[in-house]
């Protein structure tokens, strides 16, 4: 009886501490990146990723990025139901669909029935090692060959059909219950029976249930879990009730995740050990609303809800305890055996030690300006704005009051003792006042005090215009030897005295000093941090600012030496810190959003999982291993992480050999190679101790072509060719001479002809940079030029070729297509169609033809339709040597662009041609004059609107003197 009230009691006291922090849990929904915030389930797979499953598709989360699955990706449908991750790196997805299927290295896919058209509906799945099985209420299913298929089923089965539950086991095959529902019976895989139980009335018959491994099988109901194991045949019911004074739960689950079995219901999630009792319970608070919750491999507590997406209870906060949460807490003081703080307009509070809880102690509306405790008088201070209340052993008195709320206290607040008189600042400056009746002795007028303190019998002032001291009864600037300038014209925020020698001085944002007086030191760890407070107890000081509590130790020479800071990370509410106290084994932390206690030592548990390659690119391509060299070629790298700390700052070093031996360390997670030769290559990267690499290739241009054989051959065949010249050359010399003459004079036209093409192009691109520079829109225009420089690059290389490939001339389209895109707007857009039979990169086409064909679309199509349209590309497969190429556009049409040119030309008096057609035209002839290339072109207006380019290619291989 004892121990089941010490069970509830532990129990309520569970509840309350994470209720009372239940706002303290960190949220990630919509805003953050969730597609959805009606969550399912969340799990976490072998590499430590976090998965979410929402209505909206699949959620791989790092602790920092989302990466979100659904229709467009791949999903058969975006509204997940359940998932199941497997030892393989498979994380497998369930719903109610035609096919059910797994996400690996951020692939999907996804397998049909055996059986055409049907609908799969797994009720329950079970996971042995990386094999998966589900069942509904008719049948059991197995992947085989990339199709679901059903479990063979035996005739004579129980008529309930939902109880038979086949298994993945040495022996039994399946096991099922019979009608009356009394017994339970084992059958092997020749449908013999094994083994026949008597089923406990204690277990009841769930949809919740699952095989979890080779030789346990668990059912889950609202009130008590039931285990059976497979090998022995023993079952176990077990109730909520007993296992974690649970009476009853909704939403009852099953998680096998990191190794566990865990289960989880409204309200809790548990650990099942290997004896097959609740371990690691953690009770979840009503008001998150919560319905699934699992612990993942960090001991963080991740909870999903069905309206605010999910929320995580990091390890660090389980292990702290919350007080006065957003309220204004303000410096802890220790006063006789009572650690006392203020409460902003709510009065003064003392610390529990047990509850880890700040209770009241003096309420009071009015503002609290601290509590003082006088050892040379033996009274006690209370300030407020309104007030002073002193404590004389037992006796109170009320030394100050003022009657409106109009009035402050301009007597102190906060006094120091000092040669037989208390100090006390107050608005305008520093009053000296009587020790019996708190009278002013004498003003001392000087703005911003902060502080004071009492030093080797001297009263130090810290105030907003730098330190100062109360010297031949005036405020004097305090000089001390080597002491920085800025320490006399920058606020000083606290003073501590840490022994009869050693005076602490904490500054806003300039760190913190200790100093003798004679000579002033800087912690070095706490440059550029602000100082709110300190607190010193024999070998350990700690410091409180806007960055943590940072941790000292006083090593053998009296100098303090850095250990360790404590953050967020480690269950602080915020980094900003207001005061510290210590106490043997916790930390009291306060500020502005509350006070919290937590351990001095950290929790052992990082929360840094892993450092991965997200992705490379060559060129703008993607690549796994191996890459032919190419000039001007750039290798990208981005870099991420698998953290889920509260303050996660990306850092890694990472070396590239053999090109680097030093690690270079970085903060952004892009970084970019720039003309890599060929080589192979080791990219290594590092963080936290953990260490990748990454091996690739760049093949040079010799072990990608076979330029040697080509050259034998063409120097053979040039022998073979030179021979036969020489045999008939009397015969044939002068029809020779004349066929080169021609040939040459056409090679000549033709080169003129491309060279046209250059300025008219060039005037169209600057035109439009011009636009952007106009508009004084300096980022696009920026983004411009770096478009139009590599594609004035692609157009010089180009056109110093006959030929080109059609990737080549696809990637110049591109190019110019996007600038394009850039002058035009979000409603200018363009799609390339490829045949896939078409090999774009062997096949060769007359360099840069199509070019000046897209370029009238655009500037004579879209460019008079407001700059609204679509371009489209086909590039057809007819023959071995033949392809179409079609070029449609939406734009005003053929008949509409020759009206407005002719207007045009009327305004501006001109008669000529177009130029650009007639450069495209004239070399069309030239290339089928030089019967290397039969080159079709036709051009009309579509059935609605807009324009129809066709340009047939067919390449005649029996004549090469064109290259000759």
């Amino acid at each position: 009886m004892k121990k089941a009230k010490l069970h509830i009691t532990l129990l309520f006291s569970l509840i309350w501490s994470f209720s009372s922090i239940a706002q303290k849990h960190t949220n990630y929904n919509a805003n953050n990146g969730l597609p959805s915030n009606q969550v399912y389930r969340i799990t976490q797979d072998v590499d430590g990723f976090i998965w979410i499953i929402t209505d909206k598709g699949m959620v791989k989360f790092n602790g920092k990025d989302f990466k979100t699955f659904n229709i467009r990706k791949g999903l058969p449908t975006n509204d997940i139901w359940n998932i199941i991750t497997a030892l393989d790196g498979k994380v497998w997805f369930f719903f109610k669909s035609p096919k059910i299927g797994y996400i690996k290295n951020d692939s999907i896919f996804a397998f049909p029935s055996e059986k055409k058209g049907e609908i799969l509906s797994p009720m329950n799945r079970n996971i042995v090692g990386n094999s998966v099985t589900f069942n509904n209420s008719q049948a059991h299913y197995k992947l085989v060959n990339k199709q679901w298929k059903k479990d063979t089923v035996f005739g004579g089965l129980s008529q309930l059909k939902q109880y038979r539950t086949f298994l993945k086991h040495p022996v039994i095959n399946r096991f099922q219950f019979e009608q009356d529902k009394k017994q339970i019976v084992f059958y092997n895989n020749k449908n013999q029976e094994v083994k026949r139980l008597k089923n406990s009335k204690s277990i009841k018959l769930s949809h919740v249930r699952s095989q979890v491994n080779d030789s346990t099988y668990i059912w889950l109901s609202d009130e008590d879990y039931t285990v059976l194991n497979l090998n022995t045949y023993s079952i176990k019911t077990t109730s909520f009730k007993d296992a974690i004074q649970i009476e009853k739960s909704k939403y009852v689950w099953i998680h096998k995740v990191n190794n566990q079995i865990q289960i989880n219901g409204v309200g809790f999630v548990s650990v099942l050990d290997k004896n097959y009792n609740l371990t690691n319970t953690h009770y979840i608070p009503k008001e998150l609303k919560s319905h699934f919750s699992f612990i993942d491999k960090q001991d963080n507590i991740w909870m999903a809800t069905l309206t605010s997406g999910v929320y995580k209870f990091p390890n660090a906060r389980q292990q702290a305890t919350y007080s006065l949460f957003n309220d204004k807490v303000g410096k802890i003081k220790k006063i006789k055996n009572r650690l006392l703080t203020t409460v902003l307009n709510k009065g003064f509070y003392q610390y529990d030690s047990i509850s880890k809880q700040f209770t009241p102690f003096i309420k009071e509306q009015e503002y609290s300006y601290g509590v003082f405790y006088i050892p040379q008088l033996n009274k006690t201070y209370f300030i407020f704005s309104n007030r002073i209340t002193v404590f004389d052993g037992a006796k109170k008195t009320v030394i100050k009051g003022l009657k409106s709320h109009n009035y402050f206290n301009e007597i102190a607040r906060q006094l120091v003792y000092h040669n037989h008189f208390l100090y006390g600042n107050f608005t305008a400056g520093l009053n000296k006042i009587n020790t019996d009746d708190l009278s002013i002795e004498k003003e001392y007028l000087t703005n911003g005090i902060r502080t004071l303190t009492s030093f080797k019998n001297k009263l130090i002032i810290a105030t907003s215009n730098g330190l100062k001291i109360l010297k031949n009864d005036s405020i004097q600037s305090l000089k001390i030897k080597n002491m920085p300038l800025y320490l006399n014209q920058k606020p000083i925020l606290s003073l501590n005295k840490l022994d009869e020698n050693s005076l602490l001085v904490g500054t806003d944002s300039y760190g913190a000093f200790i100093t003798n007086l004679k000579e002033i030191i800087p912690l070095k760890e706490t440059k550029y941090l602000s100082i709110n407070d300190s607190f010193s107890q024999n070998n350990d000081l700690w410091l409180a600012t806007d960055n943590g509590v940072l941790h000292y130790i006083k090593d053998t020479k009296n100098n303090y030496k850095y250990k360790d800071t404590y953050n967020i990370s480690d269950g602080l509410l915020v980094n900003n810190i207001r005061s510290v106290y210590a106490t043997k084994s916790n930390l009291i932390v306060s500020s502005n959003n509350g006070a919290v206690t937590i351990p001095k030592k950290k929790s052992d548990r990082n929360q840094f999982i892993n450092i991965y390659i997200e992705s490379i690119q060559y060129n703008d391509s993607t690549f796994i291993h191996s890459v032919d060299y190419k000039k001007n070629n750039q290798l990208q790298v981005k870099i991420a992480e698998i953290d889920f700390s509260e303050n996660h700052k990306f850092n890694f070093e990472y070396q590239l050999n053999p090109l680097q031996n030093k690690w270079t360390t970085s903060t952004s997670n892009h970084f970019i190679f720039n003309d890599l030769p060929p080589n192979n290559y080791i990219l290594k990267i590092k963080s936290h101790q953990i260490e990748k690499s990454f091996n690739f290739k760049i093949k040079p241009l010799w072990y990608q072509q076979i330029t040697t054989k080509i050259i034998f051959g063409l120097m053979t065949l040039s022998a073979m060719i030179g021979l036969l010249l020489f045999l008939r050359r009397k015969e044939i010399e002068k029809h020779q001479k004349k066929i080169k003459h021609q040939k040459k004079l056409a090679e000549f036209e033709l080169h003129a002809l491309r060279s046209q093409m250059n300025p008219h192009f060039v005037f169209n691109s600057l035109n439009a940079i011009q636009y952007y520079i106009s508009k004084n829109e300096t980022e696009l225009s920026e983004k411009y030029l770096v478009k139009f420089s590599r594609l004035i690059r692609m157009f010089f290389d180009f056109s110093r070729e006959k030929e080109i490939t059609l990737n080549d001339e696809i990637k110049l389209l591109k190019g110019y297509l996007e600038i394009e895109q850039m002058r035009f707007g979000k409603d200018f857009y363009f799609q390339f169609y490829i045949d896939e039979r078409l090999d774009i990169y062997q096949q060769n086409i007359p360099a840069m033809l199509l070019q000046p064909i897209v370029e009238n679309a655009v500037n004579h199509g879209i460019f008079h339709n407001a700059g609204k349209g679509t371009i489209l590309l086909r590039f057809n497969y007819l023959a071995k040597n033949s392809f179409e190429v079609i070029i449609t556009d939406d734009g005003i049409g053929l008949k509409k662009s020759k009206e407005i040119q002719q207007q045009s030309l009327k305004t501006k008096h001109n008669t000529t041609k177009t130029r650009s057609t007639q450069v495209l035209q004239e070399r069309l002839n030239l290339l089928n004059q030089h019967k290397i290339w039969t080159v079709s072109y036709t051009i009309k207006d579509n059935e609605k609107v807009g324009t129809t380019v066709q340009l047939t290619f067919t390449k005649n291989e029996k004549d090469k003197s064109y290259f000759n």
